[in-house]
């Protein structure tokens, strides 16, 4: 008998419904086997059939030609040298034979270090099949996700898309405290913090969509029933998750331990301006690396000065503690506030695009309407959004969010705004008229601040009628306009002994460096002229007249 398989001894027939043809080209190793009964023990005894041409291929390559067939269970003696290895595949195939079962049975053995999957099946009542694959490949990547799991120092596990934990490796298990069995078949969530379940559902979701989630934060409870901040990073590959964790529960504890330092502002207990440049830097390096979802909020009090006005300094401190207070019961724990200074307020929050900054902020604006103050009673704010783009400095990206504030003032305050709603606006909002409380009571300085404005509006006309080379000489005489007030104004502060002249100065030296910057960019043509616009008269010439050089008025009342 011969249909490209070995011969097969004549006193060894085969039933009709096995047809030998079907296993001619077969690409992988095959062997038929059947058993019989000693006569004399009663005992059942393997016998091989037959084999074909690549299961020779595979296991005879260093076998003699006459040496190469071997009915009964010298085959697989001869083959695995191991008497064990060769002993477990037997017992495997005779429970097979015995259980009558027509189920596909797998079962794993080493030969000459290759490692191999044996499927075992009936062919009939008589016969055996057995398939034969080389696994080695798999076997060895999977030792090696072993060793990496083992040594890696980050909490690594695998995720199944109905969020349960199907591989978790030692550092995991180190971190938080549990036994692996602990852990393994449970859900993800059953561990998580209830306030981080929402926001994790949301990104596990996105995941088994096959959408990019490079990064989440989320708060894991530990064996000891304490929660530790864990930031994970996670691909979804064939329908699992892949997901990896560093612990930033320390991190988040030093931040919390610097009440008393200089990274907090000791009005507030928020982070200091100092603390958020350097916060910010961090990110803007981390970004670049790779990028992750990350927006910047700003609030600033509505009618701040007039509160102070009317309530005293004391009210107003005060009032600042109320919005602080506020501001960080509806913040997450990885989002960082800080007090720029004054009444005004800035957030970063991580693995947030600005959509969902902007349903924060509206979040804290409308808790801060319905939570007036025992004293001042209704306190309002207004707040700015931008997500960092791509190659964006942190100057932009902040200027971005700053503007977007200042058209959530001009449209009427207590609202919120985002860049792109800032970049779609008409500039008409941005006009202004001069108004008898903005006098200063000085005569020079009044009628500097009044060509100021009127440069101002001048420019958004030209703008506006596209006379582009008159709205670009009007922003250079405005540059030399500011200039010159700027050393006029700290003059006339000097005769007049202002004891915070030296301050006064280097907001006028920031203003001079921020215009410089925000004229680039319009001459580039890289910023929107709402934006470009929002900021001439709102930052550089409304704000410093109403609020900076404001509090020199008294000098000259």
């Amino acid at each position: 008998m011969s249909c490209g398989f070995a011969s097969v001894p004549e006193e060894a027939p085969m039933n009709e419904s096995l047809t030998f043809d079907s296993f001619m080209v077969c690409p992988v190793p095959f062997s038929i086997h059947r058993y019989k009964t000693d006569e004399d023990t009663g005992r059942l005894i393997l016998e091989t059939v037959s084999y074909n041409d690549s299961f020779e291929k595979a296991f005879f390559t260093d076998i003699a030609p006459e040496q190469k067939f071997r009915n009964g269970p010298e085959i697989f003696d001869r083959l695995f040298g191991n008497p064990n290895t060769a002993d477990l595949l037997k017992a495997e195939m005779e429970r097979v034979y015995l259980s009558g079962s027509r189920e596909v049975t797998e079962h794993d053995f080493s030969l000459s270090h290759q490692s191999y999957r044996a499927r075992i099946f009936r062919v009939d009542d008589t016969f055996l099949g057995v398939v034969y694959e080389n696994i080695t490949r798999e076997r060895m990547l999977e030792l090696d996700i072993q060793a990496l799991l083992k040594v890696n120092l980050d909490l690594l596990c695998v995720i199944s898309p109905d969020a349960r934990l199907v591989k978790i490796n030692g550092e995991l298990v180190r971190t938080l405290g549990y036994n692996a069995s602990d852990l393994e078949t449970q859900s993800f969530f059953s561990f998580l913090h209830p306030g981080d379940v929402g926001t994790t559902h949301l990104m596990i979701n996105q995941l088994n969509a096959g959408m990019d989630v490079p990064f989440f934060t989320n708060r894991f409870r530990g064996k000891d029933g304490v929660y530790r901040s864990l930031r994970w990073s996670a691909e979804n590959d064939r329908g699992m998750i892949f997901a990896s964790a560093r612990d930033i529960s320390e991190s988040t504890l030093l931040s919390d331990k610097l009440q008393d330092s200089a990274s907090r502002d000791s009005m507030t207990g928020l982070f200091s301006r100092q603390a958020f440049d350097v916060h910010a830097a961090d990110i803007i390096r981390k970004f670049k690396r790779r990028y992750f979802p990350v927006s910047m909020m700003i609030m600033d009090i509505d009618f701040f000065k007039k509160i102070n006005d009317h309530w005293g300094h004391p009210v107003g401190d005060q009032v600042l503690k109320h919005v602080a207070t506020i501001l960080k019961e509806n913040l997450r724990q990885t989002d960082f506030p800080a007090r720029l200074g004054g009444e005004e307020f800035v957030v970063i929050m991580l693995d947030t695009p600005e959509k969902g900054a902007l349903f924060a902020a509206e979040k804290i604006r409308r808790k801060l309407e319905l939570t007036p103050h025992k004293v001042a009673g209704e306190v309002t704010a207004s707040f700015g959004v931008a997500a960092l783009e791509r190659d964006e400095p942190f100057e932009e990206w902040f200027i971005r969010t700053d503007t977007s504030l200042y058209l959530a003032k001009n449209m009427g305050r207590n609202r919120t705004c985002g860049s792109s709603e800032s970049r779609a606006c008409d500039v008409q909002s941005c006009k202004y008229v001069w108004k008898k409380e903005w006098a200063s009571g000085n005569v020079r300085i009044d009628e500097q601040h009044r060509s100021l404005l009127d440069t101002g509006n001048r420019l958004i006309e030209y703008y506006e009628t596209k006379q582009r080379i008159k709205e670009q000489e009007a922003i250079n005489e405005l540059m030399i306009d500011m200039d010159q007030h700027f050393r006029s104004e700290e003059f006339i502060l000097k005769q007049s002994r202002y004891e915070k002249l030296k301050e006064h100065s280097a907001l006028h030296d920031d203003l001079r460096k921020q215009m410089r910057f925000w004229r680039d960019l319009r001459n580039q043509q890289r910023v929107h002229p709402t934006a470009f616009y929002c900021f001439l008269m709102e930052k550089v010439i409304i704000h410093h007249m109403v609020v900076d050089d404001a509090k020199f008025f008294d000098l000259f009342k």
